[in-house]
C-alpha cells in the first residue's frame, strides 16, 4: 500500500469536503508518514504528490482569499455607481502623425479626448463581466496599448467615481482609481467589445 489510510485519507476527504487543507496540514501528514518508517516502501512518484498536493492547497487557499477580497471590492464599487458611461477615445495627433494614447494624464481624465459618449441603460451585463473578472486565475495582456475605448463609472450626484480605459485591439486596459479590476480574459473581452458595438461605438482602427 502506497500511504497508510489514516495518513492519506484525511487530507483527501478535507479536499472532498471543500474545507481546503492547507499546504502546511498536508505538509505534516507527510513528515509523519516518513518518521513512522514507511518511506523504503513508498512508490516512485510519492514525493511529487505529496508536494504537488502540498503547493496545489496553498495556492488555491490564497487564490480563494484574494478572489473573495476582490469581489467584494468591485461588488462595494458597484454599489456606488448611478450610471456608466460607453465612450470612444481621440487620437492625439503630432505633426507628423496620429495616435492612440489614451486619455488618462497624471492620473487624471482629459475629457477633450473623450467623445461619442453613450449612456448604458442597463449595465447589468457589464456589472456581471466586471465581477466575473475578479475570479480568472490568468488575464489576457498584449505588449502593445492603443486604447480607443473607455467606460465611465458615475456616482448620483454626477461626479465621476472612476474610468477605465480598453485597447481591444491589444487587450490591456488602464484606469483611474482602481476598484478591483485588473484585467479579464479573452471571453470577457469579447463581452465588454460587444456591448461597445451594440451602442454602435467604433472599438478598432477601421481598415479600408
Amino acid at each position: 500500500m502506497l500511504f497508510r489510510r489514516k495518513l492519506l485519507f484525511p487530507p483527501i476527504a478535507q479536499i472532498a469536503q471543500n474545507k481546503s487543507p492547507t499546504g502546511a496540514q498536508i505538509r505534516s501528514y507527510f513528515m509523519e508518514f516518513l518518521i513512522s518508517g514507511h518511506l523504503m516502501v513508498m512508490k516512485p512518484g510519492a514525493f511529487f504528490l505529496f508536494f504537488f498536493l502540498s503547493s496545489f492547497t496553498l495556492h488555491s487557499q490564497e487564490e480563494i482569499n484574494r478572489f473573495t477580497r476582490d469581489s467584494i471590492r468591485v461588488r462595494e464599487f458597484l454599489s456606488q455607481v448611478d450610471h456608466v458611461e460607453l465612450c470612444e477615445l481621440k487620437p492625439t495627433c503630432g505633426k507628423t502623425r496620429c495616435y492612440y494614447a489614451g486619455a488618462i494624464r497624471n492620473q487624471e481624465l482629459d475629457s477633450t479626448l473623450v467623445f461619442h459618449r453613450r449612456l448604458l441603460n442597463n449595465p447589468d451585463d457589464l456589472f456581471k463581466t466586471l465581477i466575473s473578472s475578479t475570479q480568472n486565475t490568468t488575464i489576457t495582456s498584449g505588449s502593445c496599448y492603443e486604447p480607443r475605448n473607455g467606460i465611465l463609472f458615475f456616482d448620483k450626484d454626477g461626479n465621476l467615481l472612476s474610468y477605465l480605459e480598453i485597447c481591444f485591439t491589444c487587450s490591456s486596459i488602464s484606469k483611474i482609481r482602481n476598484f478591483g479590476i485588473y484585467g479579464f480574459s479573452k471571453i470577457q473581452y469579447k463581452q465588454l467589445e460587444t456591448i461597445f458595438l451594440k451602442k454602435g461605438l467604433r472599438t478598432r482602427e477601421i481598415t479600408e
